[in-house]
This record gives structure tokens, sequence and C-alpha cells, in this order.
């Protein structure tokens, strides 16, 4: 696999096709993937990927619904429940009634959650910036170039984006 990986990554990317393009993703994604739950794990044993993935997803959507939880994590309803309860036990994540919907519960990150969230991505950050360090600055424009790119394209999918 490493080689037809290696191969697809040298591809030359000028014209390249859509098809291309995507299995050079999915070669690459599941390699930075394991890069940060690596050092995830090195530097918060107690927060898993799913948590991380959660926590950030509600610094960026505070007041999500547990549906927009699941919906961007990729589970059940039920499986994203016991996610939440295990957050809000762990003083992470707080339950709030929305204003305009008594039933409806707004999730939220309590102070603690925001904490760990930067604390988190800040190690994340260091941990991706010194591996990226040793490209030079033309390739990583291209990298930065590439990740706007994917933004875009996929920002679009977003329900929670949908929604605002």
């Amino acid at each position: 696999m490493a080689s037809s990986m290696h191969k697809s990554l040298q591809t030359r990317t000028t014209g390249a096709l859509p098809d291309q393009c995507a299995r050079s993703l999915l070669d690459a994604l599941p390699l930075v993937m394991d890069f940060v739950r690596t050092h995830m794990r090195e530097s918060r044993a107690s927060l898993s990927i799913a948590q991380f993935r959660a926590l950030l997803f509600l610094r960026r959507h505070s007041g999500a619904s547990l549906a927009d939880l699941a919906r961007h994590q990729g589970v059940a309803m039920a499986t994203a429940s016991v996610m939440v309860e295990r957050l809000v036990r762990s003083g992470w994540v707080q339950r709030v009634p929305a204003p305009e919907e008594r039933r409806r519960i707004c999730l939220s990150l309590s102070e603690t959650g925001a904490g760990l969230v930067d604390q988190a991505r800040t190690a994340a950050h260091a941990r991706l910036a010194d591996r990226l360090s040793s490209l030079s600055a033309e390739e990583i424009d291209r990298v930065i170039e590439g990740v706007v790119l994917l933004t875009r394209v996929f920002a679009k999918e977003n329900p929670i984006n949908r929604r605002a």
C-alpha cells in the first residue's frame, strides 16, 4: 500500500483529474489524522479524537443541537447522546434549553471545555507546524492553497453552514 500511496502522491497535479485528486486525498488524510491522533494521545490521554472533534465543533457552533453534533460526527443520535453525557459529566459541555423552543437542548462548551480545546488545539498546532517546517516556503504556500480550496468545497456540505 505504501508504494501505491507514494505513487499517487507523486502524480503530477497539473491538470489532474478529480478522481486522481480524490485518490491522493484518501491516501494523505489518514496519515495526517494518525499523526494528530498519536500526538493527541500523548498530550491528553483522557480526550479521544471523537471527543476533541465534538468539542471543536461546539467551539465553532455554540448552541448546536444534539442532532447537529451527531450529523457532524457521522454517528447515530444515541451514540452522540452517550458522548455528550460523558462530556457533560467531565464538565466540558453544558446543556441549555433553547430560548425559542424549550424542548430543544442547545450544547455549548463550559469554560473548562473551552480551555481544554484551546490547550489541545495549541498542542496539535505546534506538532503540525513542527512537522511542516521541513517543507519549503513554496511548498507550504501550496499546502495552504490546497487547504483553502478544500475548506471552500467542503464547507458547502456542512448542514450547520446551510442553516445559518
